[in-house]
């Protein structure tokens, strides 16, 4: 059995590499979401086939910039973003505005 999830797990691995340098690409959040999906359900064979699972420096380092991607994806708070970079706020600013939402919303 422990065979069979150690190629079964290789095998996503192979098509979430080969297939995630087109679709990611394009940014679509459903590609994303699914290209996402598909390696947490690798990671999740990976680690419930019962073998042991070792993390090289790499690993480490990618986690590294996966944490600081998702950091990045937080909205700032206005007051935070207005001090930071006063540009940029006003043209979220001047983006919400067009929309008719509120533009001290976080940005």
């Amino acid at each position: 059995m422990r065979q069979v999830a150690r190629v079964a797990t290789i095998a996503l691995l192979s098509a979430i590499v080969v297939s995630s340098v087109l679709a990611i690409g394009t940014v679509h959040t459903s590609v994303l979401l699914i290209v996402a999906i598909a390696a947490s359900i690798c990671a999740a064979t990976a680690v419930l086939s019962g073998g042991r699972v070792s993390a090289s420096p790499l690993v480490w380092v990618l986690l590294g910039l996966m944490l600081l991607t998702l950091v990045q994806a937080v909205p700032l708070p206005w007051a935070i973003l207005s001090r930071c970079a006063p540009q940029n706020a006003d043209i979220w600013a001047g983006e919400r505005a067009l929309f008719g939402l509120d533009a001290r919303a976080a940005a």
